[in-house]
């Protein structure tokens, strides 16, 4: 009965573990915490000690940052946040910089979501650093 009980503990621990799991296309990072009170001056924070700079919109539920120039990439990122009630949805979008033959820097105007892909995405990281930051439960979708 112990073994049967240990088991059913077991399977039930691995599927909250897959189901929460990082799975490639994910472009979305939901943070849950326990309540509302500094929200949105704590994803401020976070983002800025992640090298963004915020627009200031004066919104409390939406936060968006400036392109913030990549170390990893020629290119820059944007990131985007929605706060409804103590569920924080963090996603990111990327445009790419193209240099010509004369040394003119054109930055392409398609910007594409930051998405998980695999262990070792570029940009993916950036985004789990502001996530990791906020602190919380977190879950991973499309």
């Amino acid at each position: 009965m112990k073994f049967l009980t240990a088991i059913l503990l077991l399977v039930a621990l691995l599927i909250s573990v897959v189901s929460s799991a990082q799975k490639k296309g994910d472009s979305k990072i939901t943070i849950t915490l326990n309540d509302t009170s500094g929200i949105y001056e704590k994803v401020r924070l976070a983002l800025t000690k992640s090298d963004f700079i915020i627009k200031d919109l004066n919104q409390r539920d939406t936060i968006t940052t400036f392109p913030r120039v990549l170390k990893s990439m020629d290119g820059s990122a944007v990131a985007l946040v929605y706060i409804e009630g103590v569920k924080i949805i963090l996603s990111g979008f990327y445009s790419t910089r193209k240099q010509d033959f004369i040394g003119y820097t054109a930055t392409n105007k398609d910007l594409k979501p930051i998405i998980y892909y695999n262990q070792s995405g570029k940009l993916w990281p950036l985004l789990m650093k502001v996530a990791n930051e906020i602190g919380g439960d977190k879950e991973y979708s499309k």
